[in-house]
């Protein structure tokens, strides 16, 4: 239930966004003195969006961490190491699938290499930089900053390509 009123919580405020835009007078969008007010708005929409829970793909160990855009360059770019990122969204089960692929593969490399996880709605700008396609679930291979390789999709025998891939960059 909490899921579905976060949802319309963020629906709400999208709406809000749009109607205040559309209350504004040709003039005012013309000479731009509506910009405050609808960036006020979008702002609002896209901080619910971004606390639309994503319980659904908690994983039971703290062995995958969340991530967003603000986080990406300190834990991915500046990490010395190896770093598998799982791009998901919510909705998708195969990104429920990959995770628990992920998740049983990280428990195994634990120590070795850092696991995250980038929600498709709230990493927009890492997935612009990387051209990350609408796909998912989409893994990308890090090795001190830089890709390395990715999986795109999920099928279960992804398992023995994930660990060779980690295997083959420790």
């Amino acid at each position: 239930m909490k899921k579905i009123s976060k949802l319309f919580a963020f629906l709400i405020c999208l709406s809000a966004s749009c109607g205040v835009f559309a209350a504004q007078s040709f003039s005012e969008v013309k000479n731009g003195s509506v910009s405050e007010t609808v960036a006020a708005a979008l702002s609002a929409a896209k901080a619910s969006a971004a606390s639309v829970p994503s319980s659904q793909y908690t994983v039971s160990s703290s062995l995958i961490k969340d991530i967003t855009d603000a986080d990406f360059n300190k834990e991915v770019l500046n990490y010395k190491g190896v770093v598998l990122v799982d791009f998901w969204q919510i909705g998708c089960n195969p990104c429920k699938n990959m995770l628990a692929l992920i998740e049983k593969v990280a428990k195994d490399y634990k120590g070795k290499v850092k696991f995250v996880k980038m929600r498709e709605d709230v990493s927009q700008e890492t997935i612009d930089r990387y051209e990350i396609p609408s796909s998912y679930p989409f893994v990308v291979f890090f090795k001190n900053g830089k890709v390395e390789g990715h999986i795109r999709d999920f099928k279960p025998s992804y398992e023995s390509n994930i660990r060779n891939a980690l295997q083959s960059l420790l």
